[in-house]
């Protein structure tokens, strides 16, 4: 099943060696093309290996992801126009059993909307159907598009656009992957939300306040009573310039509302400052980041402190290994980025990891506990190394590869057998 799996990347990666004439005939298509319609669409390759999945011994895998998705738009009037984008996403060499539906899901609507538009650039919009939703830097809302699989909802969005300010307001249910059959929302687990981004203030700053609401039908509270969740968020990010070749990210969000039973009380923050060097025609950046998000320091006292992250994409944020998210953590990073040459960029980050509350534990994604010892010695979890690299061959062609360790600390070295996780990979797009 390995050996498959490199026969795959090979043979994938060779099928758009030859760049040149497929660029040159993509842009002859779009020039024939009416007005009125817009196709495009793109081809994914990855092969990763997992080293530590799940902290669990046996685990191990190597396997490659492909995906493709292929898009239409069609624009009738002015102001109305339908969208639809399918998608194929398939894995080869996956040994642990049978592959799950957060890799394979073979054919597809992965979207399909009509959006109204009063204005090309400005004023209001409404879309309805199946869409992605990113907001801000993904921490909260996100598509998680580095899975196989990204993130998808029936929702209705309202927005409102003048050149220096956008408001959003939606409603919908994330969608359910389902392996043999349509793929359909979880009608029980409702997102609501108001985003608004403020544009080109002092500093060339952005501010972007937010009000969320998360629901669900089907939770157990700490004392063992079922009821429903009701999570609200309120938070504001901003991003922007300073003196000196500075810029700056912070982002803070607290959370209320009702577990079944319990009361949620949570928070969570990130501060980064960053600095282009001034030689090397700005070609280094050097980063500096910190975030934490609240545990639950007791389990059974009918409050819940542990952070929810809600729908977010979690890859890159807390390392690429994604053995960490923004539960219950401290993450102290600090990095380099270095472009070369305009076609290259590397990535090279140090995490160090610590919990919250010991009390707590470590969580997925998708906020499933998975490491939880009250009794350790020590919230320190590790420290993880990234390495990241990228090059730009073509405008439709791109190829990249990274390599994340994440070192085992005192708290994973008395939890679990198995501590330590790495997780390299090769990955080529090819847009068109």
């Amino acid at each position: 099943m390995k050996r498959l799996a490199w026969v795959c990347v090979v043979v994938s990666a060779a099928a758009s060696i030859l760049p040149g004439q497929r660029n040159k005939d993509a842009g002859l298509a779009r020039e024939k093309l009416p007005s009125w319609l817009k196709i495009g669409g793109e081809i994914r390759g990855r092969l990763e290996a997992e080293h530590g999945f799940k902290y669990a011994p046996g685990e191990d895998d190597t396997y490659y992801l492909h995906r493709f998705t292929f898009d239409v738009s069609v624009r009738p009037i002015s102001w109305l126009s339908f969208s639809a984008q399918a998608q194929d996403a398939r894995v080869a060499g996956y040994s642990r059993g049978p592959s799950p539906s957060s890799l394979a899901n073979p054919f597809d609507l992965r979207s399909g909307f009509v959006e109204v538009r009063r204005g090309a650039a400005e004023g209001w919009s409404l879309r309805a159907g199946r869409q992605e939703m990113k907001f801000g830097e993904d921490r909260l809302i996100g598509n998680s598009n580095w899975s196989n699989i990204p993130r998808r909802f029936d929702a209705v969005r309202l927005t409102w656009k003048r050149q220096d300010a956008t408001l959003d307001w939606f409603a919908s249910s994330v969608v359910t992957t389902v392996r043999d059959g349509f793929d359909r929302p979880r009608l029980y687990n409702g997102f609501f939300g108001f985003y608004s981004s403020f544009r080109n203030l002092p500093g060339k700053s952005t501010v972007e306040p937010y009000v969320l609401w998360k629901t669900n039908a089907r939770v157990r509270g700490e004392r063992g009573t079922t009821g429903d969740l009701d999570v609200y968020t309120a938070g504001a990010r901003a991003v922007g310039e300073l003196p000196l070749r500075f810029d700056y990210s912070v982002e803070a969000a607290l959370q209320a509302g009702s577990y079944a039973a319990d009361d949620i009380r949570a928070w969570a923050g990130h501060w980064r400052l960053g600095h282009k060097l001034p030689y090397a025609n700005k070609a280094f950046r050097l980063v500096l980041e910190f975030n934490h998000a609240s545990g639950d320091d007791n389990p059974r006292d009918g409050r819940r402190g542990t952070f929810d992250q809600l729908f977010p994409t979690n890859h890159q944020k807390y390392g690429i290994a994604d053995r960490i998210t923004w539960r219950n953590i401290n993450d102290l990073m600090a990095g380099v980025e270095w472009r070369p040459a305009k076609k290259w960029r590397w990535l090279i980050d140090y995490h160090s990891f610590w919990l919250a509350t010991l009390q707590d534990g470590m969580y997925t994604d998708a906020g499933a506990l998975v490491v939880r010892n009250p009794g350790a010695s020590s919230r320190r979890i590790g420290g993880e190394v990234d390495v990241q690299g990228s090059y730009q061959f073509t405008e439709y062609l791109q190829f990249g590869a990274g390599f994340g360790h994440l070192f085992a600390g005192p708290f994973l070295r008395e939890s679990i057998p198995e501590r330590s996780s790495s997780y390299p990979y090769v990955m080529w797009t090819y847009a068109f």
